[in-house]
């Protein structure tokens, strides 16, 4: 399995098209840009700085071990920009909360989370969309999203939670009308975390309208 193939990632919703402001609205920034404006300056300032920090999340030690190894080369030197390691970070926020041990995972787990580290750190989409990142939380207290931008593409990732518990993490990639969208979530045996799934999907849009869905088979794999 190749698992660079993972650039197939996502909590995904029809309106995406139009997140994107490739549709008839972008809904998602309007939405954004009317809370900003109706918030004291001060308030929004916090507010920006509130979802920037809630997504850095300190990890445990072993996760930190993998966290560097996607974000620098051999020689130590950083091959990720900040908003990128910040990603990379929210990213593995989701198997670290959920108490993944990083330190026993199997050939194939550790392969898929590498392989989603290399999904944040090739996208060329480079800098952060906060506004439409706040947005989205405000309108939903049990979801944190952090979306990177560029030029033609996004990659979206988001964490749903439940009972303050990390429950999936979803990664939409965006390039013009292509979306490739996974939901990724964790399984128990005997009360033990034991298996990850992914659910994945390809769609294309042409003006708005969704011209292709493609649903791949999901992907099982121990954790341990």
């Amino acid at each position: 399995m190749d698992y660079t193939s993972l650039k197939n990632v996502a909590n995904y919703t029809a309106s995406l098209v139009d997140y994107m402001g490739k549709g008839k609205t972008d809904y998602f920034s309007g939405v954004a840009q009317s809370l900003i404006n109706s918030l004291p300056a001060s308030q929004a300032a916090q507010t920006a700085l509130d979802s920037y920090t809630s997504v850095n999340i300190a990890l445990s030690e072993d996760a930190k071990k993998l966290l560097t190894s996607g974000t620098t080369n051999a020689n130590g030197q950083a091959t990720v920009s900040g908003v990128q390691k910040t990603a990379q970070n929210f990213m593995l926020s989701f198997f670290d909360q959920a108490g993944v041990d990083f330190s026993e995972l199997s050939p194939q787990a550790l392969d898929l989370i590498e392989g989603l580290q290399g999904v944040i750190s090739g996208t060329d989409a480079a800098a952060r969309d906060l506004t439409t990142d706040i947005a989205e939380e405000k309108y939903n207290a049990d979801k944190k999203v952090y979306t990177l931008t560029g030029t033609g593409t996004r990659l979206r990732l988001a964490i749903d939670y439940a009972d303050g518990v990390p429950s999936k993490l979803s990664v939409t990639d965006i390039t013009g009308g292509q979306v490739e969208t996974a939901e990724i979530t964790l399984q128990k045996e005997n009360g033990k975390l034991a298996t990850m799934t992914i659910e994945r999907t390809q769609r294309a849009y042409n003006n708005g309208h969704m011209t292709m869905l493609d649903p791949i088979d999901p992907l099982v794999t121990d954790l341990y």
